[in-house]
């Protein structure tokens, strides 16, 4: 009986990887990408995360960290798979007239005093027309809305009959 349990878990165990294999986009690294990460997680967990090359690198070396085995070839392959079929996703833009104080802490990681004391100024001063126009705010350096600028879109508020002022969160 126990070489029958034995022969279908090896079985089952060959099935395994495709099966988890599945919903991932062909190509090298595959294999070694489900292998590794599925050992730990779902893959989907692992999937789920979009980054950049050097954010799937830091994660690869904390999953090291944590326990992770492969050969540095695998870890390799696992690396060039994960940075070519699951990018950073492209960073939202800023409508720096209609943002909530913790959009614009989020996108351009500034303290959250400082994203309400910009959105003071801005109800006050009214709807920013140009970059230039920001190195007058308070409380956020120009610089960071300089390094975000290709991000930052100046369209009008839209005002409806029943909104109020956008919440302040």
């Amino acid at each position: 009986m126990n070489k029958y349990l034995i022969a279908s878990a090896v079985i089952l165990a060959a099935f395994a990887i495709p099966a988890c294999c599945q919903n991932l986009p062909d190509g090298p690294g595959k294999e070694a990408t489900a292998k590794v990460c599925s050992q730990c997680h779902e893959l989907g967990r692992a999937i789920s995360l979009h980054q950049d090359r050097a954010g799937w690198q830091a994660t690869i070396q904390k999953m090291v960290s944590l326990g992770a085995m492969a050969s540095p070839e695998d870890f390799e392959a696992i690396l060039d798979y994960l940075s070519k079929n699951f990018p950073a996703a492209e960073p939202p833009k800023l409508h720096i007239n209609s943002a909530r104080p913790i959009d614009i802490e989020a996108a351009l990681t500034v303290r959250h005093s400082q994203a309400l004391a910009f959105v003071a100024w801005r109800e006050k001063h009214g709807p920013i027309t140009s970059l230039d126009q920001l190195k007058d705010a308070p409380g956020i350096e120009f610089a960071k809305f300089e390094s975000h600028k290709d991000r930052i879109v100046f369209d009008q508020p839209s005002v409806s009959a029943n909104s109020g002022p956008a919440p302040r969160y």
